[in-house]
Order: structure tokens, then sequence, then C-alpha cells
């Protein structure tokens, strides 16, 4: 008794494009939030900064 090879997914490299497409935007979409998150902390730090050197010369 000979085993046989399943039948390959119909357009699996089709598929696989896709898949890596959606992970690839959503590496792109999660580096951009964080690095806006970032900069409105590194604003918030500047702020406090400059309002305590004001305060204290």
């Amino acid at each position: 008794m000979s085993k046989k090879k399943p039948a390959p997914l119909p357009d699996y490299a089709g598929l696989l494009v896709r898949i890596k497409d959606r992970i690839r935007q959503s590496q792109v979409r999660a580096v951009l939030s964080v690095n806006a998150e970032l900069i409105r902390l590194y604003w918030d730090v500047g702020r406090m900064l400059e309002a305590r050197q004001e305060r204290e010369g």
C-alpha cells in the first residue's frame, strides 16, 4: 500500500505573499505608533524641564 501525498493547496504561494504583506503592514503600523508615542513623551519631558527651569532659574 503506497501513501499518497496530499494535494497542494491552491495558490499557496499567493496566500503566503498576502500573509507576509499583512505582517509587514502591521509591523510598520506598530513602529509608527511607537515612534509617535516616543515623540509625545520627549515633548512632554521637554515641557517639564522647561517649566522647572523657569520656576527655579
